[in-house]
């Protein structure tokens, strides 16, 4: 597999304001006679609001919430469930 190469991007430019057409849908063009497609890499893409600080807090936090859990029993009480008629639920 080729290596990516990054390319950034003036912000405000005319080449920002075309790219940002895909982040609402994929986008063909061509130039010299070669098709290109530009499509958001959302695989990729940060949260906008990710805070590193508050997701090991929160880490911290959860860890051992389920401890002492009775793994048998909570398998079986799922199992349970799902063997319930629910509204709306496919069969």
């Amino acid at each position: 597999m080729v290596a990516e190469k990054f390319v950034p991007i003036e912000p405000d430019s005319d080449v920002d304001r075309f790219i940002l057409q895909a982040s609402e849908q994929p986008i063909v063009t061509s130039s010299h006679g070669m098709r290109f497609r530009i499509v958001r890499d959302l695989e990729n893409d940060a949260p906008v609001n990710y805070d590193p600080e508050r997701v090991q807090e929160n880490i911290r936090r959860i860890t051992g919430l389920w401890q002492g859990l009775d793994v048998g029993t909570f398998k079986k009480e799922i199992l349970e469930e799902r063997e319930q008629d629910s509204n709306g639920r496919p069969r």
